[in-house]
């Protein structure tokens, strides 16, 4: 008995049927959207946004390019402004006690602002020359603060880079001042060594000089004993001459 030849629209659904499912669901579906639509305004409004911005300062260091960058030389400009770590600077006690005074930070209840809150806002970079987000042969520190008042951040950043600033100054200015011992001691050092040398070279020379008079003499005395001993002949006939006389 040959297989029965299937009508390839026999499984076809009618979309007035779909229309028909939908429109009885009408209010179900109507529903859902609600609630969705509800809940993702509600989580807009009770979610705090949050802001970002960034101070960004460009590391130059003159002291580096004249003492440790010269061919020959064992740093380099990064390594010298490496000396320091950039997060214990821009996290100090201190610092962070600064920007909460000077700011007047303060939670909700009133009280001031803890380190460890304003701290968790804020982070530090560093990004060296041939890095895709600078424009700069000079190494640049990026200082973010995130938050959700952008007048607040703004205050905390430019603040912030005020402040470690003045600190990395400070900090490069005690560089340069042991940078300067170092070459005063070095060239104090290399003085004595060059006076010593001299010094040497001047008794040497006093006992070179000494030899040479030695040899002179004995040369002379070399040449006085056959001069004399040349007289001795012309001697003998002045005898001779005045014997007979």
């Amino acid at each position: 008995m040959e297989d029965e030849v299937r009508d390839p629209y026999e499984y076809e659904v009618d979309l007035r049927d779909y229309i028909k499912v939908i429109w009885e669901q009408k209010w179900l579906i109507a529903l859902i959207f609600i609630v969705a639509v509800g809940a993702a305004l509600a989580f807009s409004l009770s979610s705090t946004p949050k802001y970002r911005t960034r101070a960004s300062l460009i590391i130059t260091s003159p002291i580096a390019d004249k003492l440790v960058s010269q061919p020959g030389g064992t740093q380099n400009q990064v390594d010298f402004i490496s000396e320091f770590d950039y997060e214990e600077v821009g996290f100090s006690n201190e610092l962070l006690e600064t920007i909460i005074t000077d700011l007047d930070l303060t939670t909700g209840s009133g009280e001031a602002r803890s380190l460890n809150s304003l701290r968790n806002q804020m982070s530090v970079s560093l990004a060296l020359p041939g890095s895709s987000d600078i424009d700069t042969d000079k190494p640049v520190l990026h200082l973010d603060v995130t938050g959700s008042s952008r007048e607040s951040i703004k205050e905390i950043a430019d603040k912030w880079g005020e402040l470690y600033l003045q600190r990395a100054s400070e900090i490069l200015s005690g560089e340069v001042e042991r940078y300067h011992e170092m070459i005063s001691d070095e060239y104090s050092k290399a003085r004595e060594d060059l006076q010593a040398k001299i010094e040497d070279r001047i008794e040497a020379r006093k006992e070179h000089n000494l030899q040479l008079i030695k040899i002179e003499a004995n040369v002379l005395r070399d040449r006085y004993k056959d001069y004399l001993a040349s007289l001795e002949p012309k001697k003998l006939d002045l005898e001779k001459k005045r014997a007979q006389l």
